[in-house]
């Protein structure tokens, strides 16, 4: 009888640039930054969506997910 342990998770990053705009949207501990004065500085895009993080923990309760593990 073997156990399975179920993980689950998604995780991805999207950047448009539009003209002079750059639209970022990242879905789970995806990434983006910006690296400008080349390299010598960057800049944090957006933040990682971590459900033990009680605001990403009880959005994704509140839309009837769960978080487990």
């Amino acid at each position: 009888n073997e156990s399975i342990i179920e993980k689950s998770g998604s995780c991805a990053l999207t950047c448009v640039i539009l003209q002079n705009n750059c639209y970022v949207a990242n879905v789970g501990d995806s990434r983006c930054i910006l690296s400008k004065n080349k390299g010598k500085s960057i800049i944090q895009i957006t933040k990682d969506h971590k459900p033990n993080e009680e605001n990403e923990k009880s959005r994704i309760l509140m839309n009837g997910g769960r978080v487990y593990q």
